[in-house]
């Protein structure tokens, strides 16, 4: 599902103003920050918040995609990333909320559209971390996606986010609404709510490679093994399936077709060409851990 952005255009000026730092990126670029190389797992999502000025660096030219994001830098990557206008006025009254904050705006406007509110205690706590289910929250509605009520207050945003794959499940096929969110599953969170070719369809085990004496074989779809090329085999996806495989040890994932069959040991779900397996990882690993997940 593709889904629509809302009628709020964003000036030039604002646009600008989005980030606190924007690194200069080039179309060559692999790593335009160094602790995000190009077969991280959240690079393509953070290449896009990043290249559209929806989200920024650090001096020291890091991300930091593994760092917990804060209240504040939430409103900021989300209300940018759906081109939300500023509102005038002042809707903030909290405590701890200076109007010289940087990030006084979003909230000033967040509190206006109704997206946010602080504590009982009068503060909005703009340091404070946000969990999966509030980070979805804020996502959702200031992208003025309708949702029907079912359950608890957060269900109905941890649906749309699982049947739209914003989310995925961890190893026992939870979703975990209360684990907190970093700032790279945030952007990733933002990319796949614009993009359409995620299903949500993942499956966790071991994966192997292959390569040596198969090399120029016959696979099962018909291809000529390469080890060069990025594919792989799996016991039932029909070929042709481009899937992502993510090393859980690392956070590395290399995208690949699969063309062969295999493996066939309990436990392992993909065999992975030479080259593949050696975007994530080394090839004297032997066996890893990872994520696959089938893109549309």
């Amino acid at each position: 599902m593709k889904v629509s952005r809302p009628r709020r255009a964003v000036s030039a000026l604002l646009s600008a103003l989005i980030i606190s730092i924007i690194l200069p990126l080039t179309a060559e670029s692999e790593s335009w920050y160094e602790d995000v190389p190009s077969n991280d797992q959240y690079h393509d999502a953070i290449w896009y918040m990043t290249s559209a000025g929806f989200a920024g660096g650090y001096s020291d030219n890091t991300f930091k995609p593994e760092n917990p994001v804060t209240r504040a830098e939430t409103l900021k990557m989300i209300l940018a990333s759906s081109k939300t206008e500023m509102t005038d006025g002042s809707g903030v009254t909290f405590s701890d909320v200076e109007e010289s904050d940087w990030f006084h705006p979003y909230l000033n406007t967040a509190i206006n559209l109704g997206i946010i509110s602080g504590y009982e205690d009068g503060t909005f706590k703009p340091n404070e971390t946000v969990n999966r289910v509030e980070a979805l929250k804020m996502l959702l509605q200031a992208n003025a996606i309708t949702l029907t009520d079912s359950g608890e207050w957060y269900e109905k945003y941890l649906n749309f986010a699982v049947d739209h794959a914003l989310v995925l499940p961890n190893m026992a096929g939870d979703y975990s609404p209360s684990n907190l969110v970093s700032r790279g599953e945030l952007s990733e969170m933002i990319y796949r709510l614009y993009k359409d070719n995620y299903s949500g369809v993942v499956e966790y085990g071991g994966a192997t490679w292959y390569g040596g004496n198969f090399e120029g074989s016959g696979t099962a779809s018909g291809d000529l093994y390469d080890s060069t090329k990025l594919t792989a085999a799996h016991k039932t996806l029909p070929f042709g399936t481009i899937v992502k495989t993510t090393n859980l040890s690392n956070g590395l994932s290399v995208t690949v077709k699969i063309n062969d069959r295999g493996p066939y040991r309990d436990g392992y779900i993909i065999d992975l060409s030479a080259a593949a397996f050696e975007k994530i990882a080394n090839l004297s690993t032997g066996v890893l851990n990872v994520r696959v997940e089938v893109l549309k």
